[in-house]
């Protein structure tokens, strides 16, 4: 056999090989695929509807978090604010009511059952708010849910401490009762939210120590 024959035949085996290899790789990549199809197949629509409504939810309730804890307007500290300035603050407050959405007052009505409530009192900014009211025996707080409002309802006796923390700035202040396995957060966007927390946590204080 001459040169000029074995160097075709050799060209010949090396693409056969590579013939060989490319039809291996397609086996894989169609096996791959096809894997992949399969899983897409076997997938829970509906599990993964509710995972995205839950990454949106989180998204929408940090958003509420960092807008809630922004004051209305730049607020002066609270060592600034004359004892003078402050009385006024607690005669205006304590004589204006807050007034509830219906949809709140209807709920609290079903709550209630014709029990007397001690305070009614509205927290947060306008876009953002929450709603608190309290009887001799429970406190309630409204949350904002979608186009609804979560009602929370615990027994005062379930109270166990207050944290207080002042609105100064732009940054909002904030009231937090502690309860046996909970807690309540109530933004304080103004000084007048301010006072309102300090007239619930003397209110709830009162029914505690009852």
């Amino acid at each position: 056999m001459t040169e000029e024959t074995q160097i075709p035949a050799a060209e010949h085996d090396v693409k056969q090989e590579t013939v060989a290899k490319a039809q291996e790789m397609g086996k894989k990549l169609t096996g791959f695929l096809g894997g992949l199809a399969e899983k897409a197949k076997n997938l829970d629509v509906k599990e993964l509807t509710e995972k995205a409504k839950q990454k949106v939810n989180e998204v929408k309730d940090k958003a509420s978090e960092l807008s809630a804890g922004k004051t209305e307007n730049t607020i002066p500290s609270r060592e600034t604010i004359s004892g003078d300035q402050m009385k006024q603050l607690f005669e205006t407050v304590s004589k204006t009511a807050d007034e509830f959405p219906n949809v709140v007052s209807a709920v609290l009505a079903d709550i209630m059952q014709g029990k007397q409530l001690s305070l009614k009192m509205k927290f947060g900014n306008s876009s953002e708010a929450s709603f608190v009211a309290v009887s001799e025996k429970n406190i309630c707080h409204f949350v904002k849910n979608s186009d609804q409002y979560l009602a929370f309802i615990y027994p005062v006796s379930r109270i166990g401490g207050f944290s207080l923390l002042p609105p100064r700035g732009e940054v909002a202040g904030r009231l937090t009762i502690f309860l046996k396995n909970n807690e309540i957060k109530l933004a304080l966007g103004s000084l007048e939210s301010y006072v309102r927390a300090l007239i619930l946590y003397k209110k709830l204080r009162e029914l505690i120590e009852k």
